[in-house]
């Protein structure tokens, strides 16, 4: 991933991006995804990116750059304060309510994925504002209307993140039931690993989960 900026017109502020190369293969439905949620809330609380550009097998993309993820703060002090968690985790929810209004189910949430971007407010003064956390990382979600086609044994997102549901039909190899109640399952296993410093499964390993 390369770290770019692009100059913007006279009287606005320059805008930096990061220019991710993927394969082909990928790189367009997972930006289609990532662009449809994006474009329903004005950019406001998910990471924006352009089309994607094809050339020689691989895809470039440049999105919306942001300075960490929520997983920074939690690996460098642990549990986070409710004055600071309480203010993430609505963005987190907003964000993922309306992917779902936009027909888009995530199906990878963790604290890994939701970027500080600073607000406009910020870049335009320079001084201290709260940033907004943006979902980001669309590799592994999927149109609503296309549910229910995943092979048994299947599973998106993390073990420690999933959704008792979810984790009952890996053990059982039955078809995942995804549905954007996982999803919000998912939010609230981030919750209590931002409050508390630990999920609700205590991050085990997929081998861990099944025995």
């Amino acid at each position: 991933v390369f770290r770019c900026r692009e100059d913007a017109p006279r009287g606005t502020v320059d805008r930096e991006t990061q220019l991710k190369p993927m394969e082909e293969a990928s790189i367009r439905r997972e930006c289609d995804l990532q662009r449809r949620c994006s474009d329903a809330m004005g950019g406001a609380f998910v990471i924006a990116c352009d089309e994607p550009v094809i050339h020689g097998g691989f895809g470039y993309v440049l999105s919306e750059l942001g300075s960490d993820s929520i997983q920074g703060p939690l690996d460098e002090v642990g549990a986070l304060a409710p004055w600071l968690a309480v203010p993430w985790f609505r963005d987190m929810v907003i964000s993922v309510r309306s992917c779902h209004r936009t027909g888009v189910l995530h199906r990878d949430l963790d604290p890994g994925n939701f970027i500080f971007v600073a607000t406009r407010e910020a870049r335009l003064t320079g001084k201290a504002h709260p940033a907004t956390a943006k979902l980001t990382d669309f590799g592994q979600a999927a149109p609503l209307a296309s549910l229910g086609d995943e092979p048994v044994g299947w599973l998106k997102g993390k073990p420690p993140y999933w959704a008792p549901e979810l984790a009952e039909a890996f053990l059982e190899e039955e078809r995942p039931p995804y549905s954007p109640a996982t999803d919000m399952y998912t939010l609230g296993a981030c919750l209590c690993e931002m409050l508390t410093g630990s999920g609700p499964v205590f991050r085990k390993e997929e081998e861990e989960l099944q025995e």
